[in-house]
């Protein structure tokens, strides 16, 4: 759920004083997901990496170019890799006879996160049948050289009660030390069905967030972007910058979309994703600025794995 508006002479006293730029540590995790979706969004990614904001990308194992990103990714190595584990929408990553239960006969994953929900709530997909899907999906990874440092998924799926209990023991099991558990720390702009669907999945955020501390997992403070994913402009990030400074210290995510052009005549149109909006935010000098002279540190997660000096 989205937080509620500073409000009265006391909610613009706070926002003036987070304005001036208190010297505390404030982290944003400028993040790409889909990597290996595309052509198009390979290029954007590697380019809102070395032009703009961008320090994260997660992988998704069973993209249609998925062995282009992993070859962009071996000459990267600045930027810091996740993956992007898919229960939907993606092909799978295990032969259709190794896991029935989900993958369809011509090797595809459920249609959707409606499709998956409905058969998973009812029993008829298990948990143990993603968990080795999942599996196989970070180990394709790993066998292509690259050493992924953060867990996520496609439409956040791995909060659900059952995945993430198998997605930490994936991050244990491959020593993977980060995950992100969605929850936007600033309004977003959203239809009111999607506002209370939204509530729900940053709830069971919330529970993933604490139970990955738990077990000793790094996970950033909160999100930015989830409630208005493909549709994010520099003018949003700057609009949201009084809540990064209100928050006063901590580490955010922001959760992106980059590509080359539009996702016309593939999968991802009906997504409704603005790739190329998100890429200009992405290289936006002038909001570079913004963020640094808010004392915002642009940051991977890799710069929050590492040991304290």
């Amino acid at each position: 759920m989205s937080p509620a508006a500073p409000s009265g002479g006391a909610g613009r006293s706070r926002l003036r004083e987070a304005l001036r730029g208190a010297r505390v540590e404030r982290r944003l995790l400028w993040s790409a997901d889909d990597f290996g979706l595309s052509g198009p969004v390979n290029e954007g990614i590697v380019l809102a990496h070395r032009q703009g904001r961008v320090r994260n990308a997660s992988l998704l194992a069973g993209g249609a170019a998925f062995e282009e990103a992993v070859r962009l990714a071996r000459g990267l190595p600045s930027l810091c890799l996740g993956v992007h584990l898919a229960a939907v929408e993606q092909r799978a990553v295990l032969p259709p006879e190794r896991n029935p239960g989900l993958t369809s006969p011509d090797g595809r994953l459920p249609a959707g996160h409606r499709q998956f929900l409905a058969r998973y709530l009812a029993g008829r997909i298990r948990a143990a049948a993603v968990e080795a899907e999942w599996e196989a999906q970070i180990a394709r990874v790993r066998d292509a050289g690259l050493t992924p440092e953060y867990l996520d998924s496609h439409q956040h799926l791995h909060v659900l009660p059952g995945l993430f209990e198998a997605t930490v023991r994936l991050a244990r099991r491959f020593g993977v030390r980060a995950v992100r558990t969605p929850g936007d720390v600033a309004p977003g702009r959203c239809g009111p069905v999607r506002r209370v669907l939204l509530m729900g999945l940053f709830r069971l955020g919330r529970r993933a967030r604490a139970a990955a501390r738990r077990e000793r997992l790094f996970s950033p403070d909160g999100t930015l972007g989830v409630a208005e994913a493909g549709r994010i402009t520099a003018a949003r990030i700057r609009a949201w910058l009084p809540w990064l400074l209100l928050r006063g210290a901590g580490t955010v995510e922001l959760v992106s979309h980059p590509g080359m052009g539009e996702p016309q005549g593939s999968p991802a149109a009906a997504w409704g994703y603005r790739w190329a909006e998100e890429l200009a935010a992405a290289r936006d000098e002038e909001l570079a600025g913004d963020l640094q002279r808010a004392g915002v540190i642009v940051a991977g997660y890799r710069e929050c794995l590492a040991p304290s000096p």
